[in-house]
């Protein structure tokens, strides 16, 4: 039998609309249920959210209103045009946009908070990044590239490369790269052919065509082999030609990746920093709303986003003001030197709590980010982590950072938070472990991303400032109470079930009871 491109096309496009047909004679999806958009904020059986509206409450109906409380969100930036949730945004009284560092803390304009992410002039901005074991690779591949083993005296970094080698599956990706080179002398091959075929307009050719120009022999049958399956993926009424870029363009992304992993420079670099100096700190701009700030602009609007009318959204504690730092790239991981950075930020500008929703698998520079959790700690700051999204055991493969010091023990200003569901379950893509100490709602929350946009999202990196919302609430009312306390509070009225979940309620009404404040005579009367 002649395989040709055109009958691979056939055939692989007849086995494509079978397996479509079957599934949809057999599968049916039910419709979502919709939930209300603030059920995170209340509690029922199903819906088992914080009551955090009730806490709210309870507190202004005791105590009136509260004093002021910063929370530094240490994110990917946030949109400060929104209008429900700029006047939540913390403004410092000390500076204006005028240039110049007016209150002398080494921050030009710093008037929402900072951007460790982008260069002094405003002319780069980091959004991808790529991942922490890819740049580990990166940084000690020109020195083993072309080595097979251990040498003497390195085997130690040898292994370690070879792992960070294993955990990009860069091998993986120059197998690919083999391959499509492969392809591409089969595109090449048939493109020549086509281009020489009398009667054919080469630059309107579709592949249903194919099938009726002479494409025979044993070059042009195993070129088909090669690229028959992209044939198909393209659709019979796609042009030729353009499949043909399309596969050049891939194949030209590829080589130019590849040669990066040597040749391209490591853009962070260029932000004029000394990246393993955690002093020196004083670098950045301004500017918070960068490009890919969906993400700290969402985790913003559940910790404070302000009531709007006819609408359930809001934030779980409006009265916060938040302290935004930019030091969470939109792609890939965080730099350790960025994150310590923002932690020292937060805890200079006054913030109480600090929300860190991020993570990642690997830190070469950890000690970098626990002199910062160890600084924070000692000015009495609470730290509320996200436990990541992986549905792993994190005593088996940790995350970072991990809630310790310098010294290795567990700080006792830090909480590590999962994910629940609305019947109060853990979510199945939560991670877990015995650092994952309470769970707050972390599925199906809405909130704002930047520009506007209402949202339903998921993760732990919902979770976590859910509970800083919390955490700031208990702090403002109960200013004596120290972060341990918070803590320590925030864990022993956690509603038990399958997993513990924070219940705002009880943890304001147990904070009034620890801290001996009384009922305010004016909030008293509001009864």
């Amino acid at each position: 039998m002649t395989y040709t491109p055109s009958r691979y096309l056939a055939l692989l496009a007849l086995a494509l609309e079978t397996m479509t047909l079957s599934a949809q004679s057999t599968h049916r999806v039910a419709p979502a249920q919709v939930v209300p958009q603030n059920w995170h904020r209340h509690y029922s059986d199903s819906l088992q959210g914080m009551r955090s509206d009730e806490a709210l409450q309870w507190l202004i109906q005791r105590y009136g209103r509260p004093r002021t409380i910063l929370v530094g969100v240490v994110d990917t930036g946030v949109d400060t045009t929104l209008t429900a949730l700029r006047p939540s945004l913390w403004l410092n009284p000390k500076e204006r946009p005028n240039g110049l560092d007016d209150d002398r803390d080494g921050y030009v304009d710093n008037r929402y908070g900072w951007n460790f992410l982008g260069s002094q002039d405003g002319s780069l901005e980091l959004t991808s990044v790529g991942t922490e074991a890819y740049r580990e690779y990166k940084r000690l591949y020109p020195k083993y590239k072309d080595i097979t083993t251990a040498p003497a005296g390195f085997e130690e970094e040898w292994n370690y490369f070879c792992e960070m080698e294993r955990k990009t599956g860069i091998q993986k990706y120059r197998r690919l790269y083999t391959h499509t080179v492969a392809k591409d002398s089969a595109y090449r091959l048939l493109d020549a052919h086509l281009r020489q075929l009398s009667g054919t307009r080469y630059d309107s050719l579709q592949l249903s065509a194919l099938d009726s120009l002479p494409l025979e022999g044993k070059a042009l049958e195993e070129a088909g082999e090669l690229i028959g399956a992209d044939l198909v993926k393209a659709g019979g009424e796609a042009l030729w030609v353009k499949v043909f870029a399309t596969h050049r363009t891939r194949l030209e992304q590829m080589e130019k990746r590849l040669s990066g992993i040597e040749y391209d420079l490591d853009k962070r670099t260029l932000l004029g920093d000394r990246m393993e100096d955690v002093q020196d700190r004083h670098y950045g701009n301004a500017n918070v709303s960068a490009p890919g700030a969906d993400h700290g602009t969402f985790v913003s609007s559940v910790i404070a986003l302000q009531p709007q009318p006819d609408s359930p959204l809001a934030g779980v504690y409006p009265a916060a003001r938040l302290i935004n730092i930019r030091a969470v790239p939109d792609q890939g991981d965080e730099y350790d030197k960025d994150v310590a950075s923002a932690i020292y930020y937060a805890v200079q500008q006054g913030a109480k709590v600090i929300n860190l929703s991020l993570g990642k698998d690997l830190s070469p520079s950890a000690d970098l980010v626990r002199s910062a959790l160890d600084w924070a700690a000692k000015r009495d700051v609470v730290i509320v982590h996200s436990s990541g999204n992986n549905g792993r055991d994190l005593d088996a493969a940790p995350i970072y950072p991990e809630g310790v010091g310098r010294s290795g023990k567990p700080l006792a200003n830090y909480l590590r938070i999962g994910a629940s569901t609305k019947l109060g379950t853990r979510a199945s893509f939560s991670n877990y472990g015995k650092s994952v100490t309470l769970c707050a709602p972390g599925q199906e929350i809405y909130g704002l991303m930047a520009g506007g946009r209402t949202s339903q999202e998921e993760g732990t990196s919902i979770a976590a400032p859910l509970t800083a919302a919390v955490a700031a609430m208990i702090r403002a009312y109960f200013p004596r109470l120290t972060a341990p306390q918070v803590v320590e509070i925030l864990h022993t009225t956690a509603r038990q079930g399958q997993v513990p979940i924070v219940d705002a309620l009880a943890a304001v009404q147990r904070a009034a009871k620890l801290s001996h404040r009384h009922p305010t005579r004016t909030a008293s009367k509001r009864k």
